[in-house]
C-alpha cells in the first residue's frame, strides 16, 4: 500500500479493523453479475453496515439494505416494455424501510461502466418531492466488475448522472483501501440525508402491501421510471 493511503490506517483489534484488513487484503474475482454483487457488498456495503452496528443508537442510521429480488411473487408488472427490471439492483433505506438514501446498479465484467450509469438513470426517471422530499440531488453509485464509482442525480434532472468522485479499481490494493476511506466518509453523507428527509413520504421503489382482512393482499408499487 502506498505511503498517501497507508497513512490513514492504523493498526487495531476490533471487529471494524478486522474487516477492513480482509478487505484491503483480499482481491475480488471478476466475472458475471454475481461477482460484481460480492465484491460491491463485500467492499463498501459491509463497511457502511458495520458502522451502522458500532455507532450508538443516537448516532447510526440503522441502515437497510435492499436488493432487487427478481420480483417472482409480486402481481405487479415491474418491468420495462424492453423488458429491463424497473426495480434498482440495490438499495440504502432508513430503518424505516421507506425512505430511500442512496440506490446502485451493478454489472458483469463484460459491460462498461456506462452500462451500469444508463441503468441508474433508466429507473431515476420520476423525480417528486413525494420520493425524495426537499432533497437537492439522489446520491448512487455504479459498478461493473473491477470498476466502481459514485454519483449523484440533481433534483428534476433526468439526464446521465454526474459523477462525484475518480473511478475506483476493486482489484487493486490501494483503490480498495481508498474505497474503504470513502465508504466512511459515504457513511456521514447518508446520516445527513437521514435526517434531512420528511418522515411521511411516497416509498420509491419499493413494494406496499396491505394485508386484506378475507386473507388476501393488495400489492402498490411507487415506480421510479416510467413504464
Amino acid at each position: 500500500m502506498s505511503s498517501d493511503v497507508s497513512r490513514h490506517f492504523q493498526p487495531g483489534t476490533g471487529s471494524l479493523s478486522s474487516l477492513i484488513t480482509t478487505i484491503v487484503e483480499n482481491k475480488p474475482r471478476l466475472g458475471g453479475k454475481f461477482f460484481t454483487a460480492y465484491a460491491v457488498h463485500s467492499i463498501v456495503i459491509a463497511v457502511l453496515i458495520k458502522l451502522d452496528e458500532l455507532l450508538p443508537p443516537a448516532s447510526c442510521i440503522g441502515l437497510y439494505i435492499q436488493r432487487d429480488g427478481a420480483d417472482s411473487d409480486s402481481l405487479m408488472t415491474l418491468r420495462s416494455p424492453m423488458g429491463g427490471s424497473l426495480r434498482p439492483d440495490g438499495q440504502l433505506r432508513h430503518s424505516d424501510q421507506i425512505r430511500l438514501l442512496a440506490k446502485w446498479e451493478e454489472k458483469g465484467a463484460g459491460h462498461p461502466l456506462q452500462d451500469a450509469k444508463q441503468d441508474l438513470q433508466k429507473k431515476t426517471s420520476v423525480w417528486s418531492p413525494l420520493y425524495y422530499g426537499n432533497m437537492d440531488y439522489l446520491v448512487c453509485f455504479a459498478a461493473a466488475g473491477a470498476r466502481f464509482q459514485f454519483c449523484v442525480i440533481p433534483r428534476g434532472c433526468t439526464s446521465h448522472p454526474i459523477e462525484i468522485r475518480p473511478e475506483f479499481n476493486m482489484t487493486l490494493l490501494n483503490y480498495r483501501a481508498r474505497l474503504v476511506l470513502v465508504a466512511v466518509n459515504f457513511y456521514r453523507v447518508l446520516a445527513a440525508i437521514s435526517v434531512s428527509l420528511p418522515r411521511y413520504m411516497l416509498p420509491a421503489g419499493k413494494d406496499l402491501v396491505f394485508n386484506h382482512p378475507q386473507g388476501y393482499q393488495r400489492i402498490m408499487y411507487a415506480l421510479m421510471a416510467p413504464l
